[in-house]
């Protein structure tokens, strides 16, 4: 079986010829970017070549060897600014000995404490990494609670241009002509639990005591 009949025979509750495997098909089965260094040199192969697609929790792409060597049956469809095939990198050195490859519309600032800090559109601080860290922390908590958002007025993802789907579509196709794995789509407009409805306790409580109530935004989210 190829990876792609192995994942679709798992989908259909057929019994595969083995059990399919998955490394950063998606960025909650992702291995992060120090990790990924090393394993790299253990393999021979030069670590600074790490490409970080996840910049927040410092997720490493899992290059084609790496697939190749651990019998990986999935590949993840990143949106086109994370796309490792393009020359929009750039290196960065969190702290001297470790360097990575990072997209191009990553670049912190350092700190005098040594930290790092990403702003965002508006020049405000978004995230922080401490000058010894492994991943940026939000500046604002996802568990801080924020006023209630009514189902009319929700909107649980901005509208996409069609040169950014294009632009996906050609990935997608790319990915289908040239590996036999299974091509993973990631919810680009934002999973379950991170419906932005009052913060992550809110919309917890919500879930438990209004489940009703909590369906109506689910159903606008998947419109």
């Amino acid at each position: 079986m190829t990876s792609r009949e192995r994942i679709a025979a798992v989908l259909r509750f057929e019994r595969p010829d083995r059990m399919p495997i998955d490394l950063g098909g998606m960025r909650s089965t992702g291995i992060h970017a120090f990790a990924l260094r090393e394993l790299q040199a253990r393999l021979g192969k030069d670590p600074s070549s790490v490409k970080v697609y996840d910049c927040g929790q410092f997720l490493g792409w899992p290059y084609e060897a790496l697939r190749a060597r651990f019998h990986l049956d999935v590949v993840a469809l990143e949106p086109p600014n994370r796309n490792t095939e393009s020359d929009d990198w750039h290196r960065w050195e969190p702290r001297p000995g470790f360097s990575f490859l990072m997209p191009d519309d990553f670049r912190p600032e350092l700190q005098p404490d040594g930290s790092w800090v990403l702003t965002d559109k508006s020049g405000n601080r978004a995230s922080r990494m401490p000058g010894n860290g492994f991943y940026f922390d939000d500046v604002d908590s996802p568990l801080a609670v924020r006023p209630m958002v009514s189902v009319k007025d929700y909107a649980p993802a901005s509208s996409y241009e069609d040169e950014w789907l294009d632009s996906l579509s050609r990935r997608a196709d790319w990915l289908w002509r040239n590996t036999d794995c299974a091509i993973l789509g990631s919810a680009y407009g934002g999973g379950m639990f991170s419906l932005n409805i009052g913060g992550m306790v809110n919309w917890m409580e919500m879930l438990v005591t209004e489940p009703e109530r909590a369906r109506e935004y689910v159903e606008k989210c998947c419109q």
